[in-house]
């Protein structure tokens, strides 16, 4: 098992302590529902440098919000889903 995929069943098992009921897993990664939103937490990049070795990218997602085209435009919304805090 590389290091990233047990990052993720390290975060799954011990870390979140994912109740398997609450969750569905796949070769990347894992989506869990722990309260009305789900959350994703996959390895999305795998990186090899030859002096430094291995590197993983992991990434965590939840969502928040959704189906906002209707009610702000497009132009708006790119801003929400550039990562930043919403005030």
């Amino acid at each position: 098992m590389d290091a990233g995929s047990a990052t993720i069943e390290w975060l799954y098992r011990e870390q979140l302590r994912v109740d398997a009921e609450w969750s569905v897993r796949d070769a990347t990664g894992f989506t869990w529902w722990a309260d009305h939103n789900a959350q994703r937490i996959e390895v999305v990049r795998r990186d090899h440098d030859p002096e430094l070795g291995e590197s993983f990218l992991i990434r965590v997602r939840t969502e928040v919000l959704c189906d906002l085209t209707s009610t702000i435009g497009p132009c708006r919304l790119s801003g929400i889903s550039s990562c930043r805090l919403l005030r």
